[in-house]
């Protein structure tokens, strides 16, 4: 829920693009408040620089449903891309089950799912495992193998996050949980499937730890929260990534 106002919002999302301009491999994709969606949009062509929507309702249109957003309207004014399941979404009482429902909704519309799943606190046990299992499997159950194409699996520690002040998590144990979210993945479908499948990673990530977090952690990319809303750091992130072949 920021920045607070149209023209902030339109600085930052103007320096960001032009950041953009410079790079070479790295893909970005914007999520800003729905509105400003449509003239983000608008402004962007490529593949490399898309715009998507923080939160998406399952239902596709209906008079009960005041103050939601449908996935064909995110559709319609041009975004690609939805974040469903974000763990601040999910502490406001979103369940398994619903996130399921708008991956299905936001599939059925074209749009390509970023999926956040994540453990809120690691046990010496090792049952977060069994959470971060449960929460995949039940994102995806009626999803069909063809449908993962057109997703994107986001681990997201709960813990990790910059507001719980814990730092990011190691690259090593960052490799490790991809993999299990791999392997998750691969009893579900298969072993082809889910090494195709793009697996990023949020939370507390900066410029001090962006490479390590990458090549490392062998993550697909970044879901990165706070930095976003500076564009000189957002920038500096956007080059150290370009910057791997």
């Amino acid at each position: 829920m920021a920045p607070e106002t149209p023209e902030i919002a339109h600085e930052i999302f103007g320096i960001i693009k032009r950041k953009m301009a410079r790079t070479k491999r790295v893909e970005a994709v914007i999520c800003p408040s729905y509105l400003y969606l449509e003239n983000f949009a608008s402004k962007v062509s490529g593949r490399r620089f898309s715009i998507g929507a923080q939160d998406v309702f399952w239902e596709t249109t209906g008079q009960a449903f005041t103050g939601q957003v449908s996935a064909p309207m995110v559709k319609a004014v041009g975004a690609q891309y939805v974040i469903v399941g974000h763990s601040e979404r999910r502490s406001f009482g979103e369940t398994d089950v619903m996130v399921n429902k708008k991956i299905l909704s936001s599939l059925k519309a074209g749009l390509i799912p970023i999926l956040c799943v994540g453990e809120s606190e690691r046990d010496s046990q090792i049952n977060y495992l069994d959470f971060l299992k449960d929460q995949i499997k039940s994102a995806l159950v009626g999803v069909k193998k063809s449908g993962l194409v057109n997703l994107i699996i986001a681990y997201e520690p709960v813990w990790a996050i910059s507001t719980f002040q814990k730092g990011s998590i190691n690259p090593s144990d960052l490799h490790e949980a991809i993999i299990f979210v791999r392997k998750v993945v691969a009893d579900l479908y298969d072993r082809e499937t889910a090494m195709s499948l793009r697996v990023v990673y949020g939370g507390s990530v900066s410029e001090e730890n962006v490479g390590a977090l990458l090549r490392g952690g062998e993550a697909d990319g970044l879901l990165v929260g706070k930095a976003s809303l500076n564009p000189e750091t957002f920038g500096a992130l956007i080059k150290i990534a370009d910057s791997f072949k």
